[in-house]
């Protein structure tokens, strides 16, 4: 494999020259070039820096007019042109560890396009972000974190093509690292960290990236470094427009929003990427989407009908159920997705354990109805297309990393964690670096469980999250289900969506949830609840369900929202309904009027009750009869 480690010189640095030659000269790594592209250093300190450095090194001169962005195309250009296999970059002003070129080379692997390394201040061992994940698949950790010019960065250069470089041309910007990363992660590239190897950054006076100012007029610079940064991005990818909107909100809104993000954002991360890191900006959004569906507490609710294994095997019978809920009108069907090796270990399957609790619900042993009822692999596939034809959401629940991979590679719109895997974390961070919603079951949790199953999903940069309050029992006791739990993990998770996955036989307990706010209701699902299987007989038939889909657009429309408003309808009913000042016997024009003078009767038309106190004491203007109406103009 030939190794090429690729920097731009440049004269505002040239005074860190000499670290440079000691850091290239240290590496333990023997076998591999230095390419050098010559920004704008004259040819005697250009000289100097090439027979200082023990290696091969390759000069490159830039054209004057290049831009930033565009020297380092032109770098990357060399070392792809000249049949490098992999481009360890630097910058100029940085410095590494002694080994970082040779572990780089030693953790190459050939189905990554990118490699990177934590990042830490040059002389402490303090690094810049509190971590950089194991593998990067999708855009969203670009978005966390700044890798700062590309200082800890290599690139596999048989994965980039000249199509790559040529679209870096088009899309420059001062932020080349992220706009690289994006580029490559949207063409399916991935990137793998290597723990074993660091870059030092140097801070030094106006860097940018350096330690900000904590104060309003510090924020309020960082704010608009991100306006800049998302602006220059959003022809990459669609996700840097809501980044984009929200930066710039802030910065419109800075006076009303300045001391809360003071109070809220963690000083001891001073860093503009990171007290202003997208972290913050999904932990106080309070919704989110599958795909084009809104998903917030008090919303139209997301409906889920849970098929399960009540297909029985039979994909003519799933076919059937997945028409019946469409009829129903609901927003997603949901399967299971397990094998009979990822669920059940064959200890169990060796008990030979029948049951006999139900002739409907099982028959002969775990093993023979597992090897039945579970979901093969061609079947998703044949699911999933039915379901585009049909126009519902194909979803499932993984229950193994394969699992996982191969409902990723259907493009499903989110992921379904089970109750029982809420404490299966290798599952949950396998699930979350997906990058997808995680809709997260809580049956047989307690809080702190819950607690971190949230936290394992949000360590791996993702945010979107449902959580679901569950009682894993088939059907529960009314006692034992306590809907208030749906308020209770409203307050405890504020910025997450609250939903129910229901196991009750009939539908006034998931109405009663949507009541209470909750945004997803899953509940099992058969066309026929006398059916054999393991759930047909506390599932919902299609009668129940389209019952429960319509209650639900009724109660969402009947919640409304926190504010006070009466209807137009309850307006024109007013002026029938709520009564006028009337008089109580005949009056002349210019008498006076007494409490005793006057009583309240239908239309609501005139002089209003609570108006009495400004007629008591007043004359009439003209003569009155007892029971007319009295108004304004009545009055001297």
């Amino acid at each position: 494999m030939r190794v090429a480690f690729g920097t731009v010189v440049y004269k505002a640095a040239y005074k860190f020259h000499r670290d440079f030659i000691d850091m290239l000269n240290k590496q333990d790594s023997i076998e591999f070039d230095v390419i050098l592209l010559n920004d704008d250093l004259n040819d005697d300190e250009y000289d100097n820096l090439t027979q200082a450095i023990n290696r091969n090194v390759i000069r490159a001169m830039n054209d004057q007019e290049c831009s930033i962005p565009e020297n380092r195309i032109k770098l990357i250009e060399r070392a792809k042109k000249d049949k490098y296999d992999l481009l360890i970059l630097g910058d100029f002003d940085d410095t590494m560890s002694e080994n970082r070129i040779g572990m780089i080379v030693s953790n190459f692997d050939d189905d990554y396009s990118f490699f990177y390394n934590e990042l830490y201040y040059l002389n402490k061992d303090k690094k810049f972000f509190h971590y950089l994940p194991p593998t990067i698949e999708y855009i969203r950790p670009i978005c966390e974190c700044n890798f700062l010019g590309l200082s800890n960065t290599a690139l596999n250069l048989n994965k980039i093509d000249c199509a790559l470089l040529k679209t870096l041309y088009n899309k420059q910007t001062t932020t080349f690292d992220w706009m690289i990363y994006s580029l490559l992660l949207l063409q399916g590239h991935k990137g793998k960290k290597v723990d074993t190897c660091k870059t030092y950054y140097r801070i030094y006076c106006q860097n940018t990236a350096g330690e900000v100012d904590i104060s309003l007029g510090g924020l309020k610079k960082e704010i608009k470094i991100k306006i800049d940064h998302y602006s220059k991005l959003i022809d990459i990818d669609s996700e840097y427009i809501d980044l984009l909107e929200f930066y710039s909100m802030l910065n419109n809104l800075f006076d009303e929003y300045s001391s809360k993000l003071l109070e809220k954002l963690a000083i001891n991360n001073c860093y503009w990427w990171g007290r202003l890191s997208t972290d913050y900006f999904f932990k106080e959004r309070k919704q989110m989407r599958i795909n084009n569906k809104e998903i917030k507490n008090y919303g139209k609710p997301y409906i889920i009908a849970e098929i399960g294994a009540n297909h029985n095997g039979n994909m003519e019978l799933a076919k059937k159920m997945i028409d019946s809920a469409v009829k129903c009108g609901v927003d997603a069907v949901k399967f299971q997705s397990w094998t009979n090796k990822s669920l059940i270990a064959q200890e169990e399957y060796d008990k030979n354990q029948k049951y006999d609790d139900s002739p409907k619900k099982h028959f002969g042993s775990l093993k023979e109805m597992v090897d039945k009822y579970y979901l093969r692999e061609d079947h998703h596939y044949l699911l999933k297309e039915y379901c585009n034809q049909k126009g519902v959401d194909f979803c499932s629940t993984p229950f193994s990393e394969q699992e996982v991979d191969l409902l990723n590679d259907l493009d499903v719109p989110f992921f379904k964690v089970a109750s029982m895997d809420i404490n299966n974390l290798r599952l949950l961070k396998h699930i979350a670096k997906k990058g997808k919603t995680v809709v997260l079951s809580t049956g047989m949790a307690t809080l702190s469980e819950i607690e971190t199953a949230v936290k394992t999903i949000e360590e791996m940069g993702n945010y979107q999250i449902i959580i679901l309050h569950c009682i894993s029992i088939y059907p529960p006791d009314a006692k034992d289900i306590h809907l208030n739990n749906i308020v209770m993990l409203q307050k405890l998770f504020p910025n997450y969506p609250i939903g129910f996955s229901d196991h009750t036989i009939g539908v006034s307990v998931p109405v009663a949830a949507i009541a209470l706010g909750a945004s997803v209701i899953e509940k099992h699902f058969t066309t026929d609840k006398d059916l054999p299987g393991w759930d047909h007989e506390v599932s919902a038939d299609p009668e129940e369900m389209k019952f429960i889909v319509e209650q639900s657009h009724i109660i969402n429309e009947a919640l409304g929202n926190f504010e006070r408003i009466v209807s137009v309808a309850e307006q024109n009913k007013k002026k029938k309904f709520r009564r006028s000042i009337v008089l109580t016997r005949d009056i002349k024009g210019g008498e006076v009027l007494t409490e005793k003078d006057i009583t309240f009767k239908r239309p609501g038309t005139h002089i209003r009750p609570d108006e009495e106190k400004y007629v008591i004491g007043r004359k009439l203007n003209r003569n009155m009869k007892e029971d007319e109406i009295l108004d304004w103009g009545d009055l001297a």
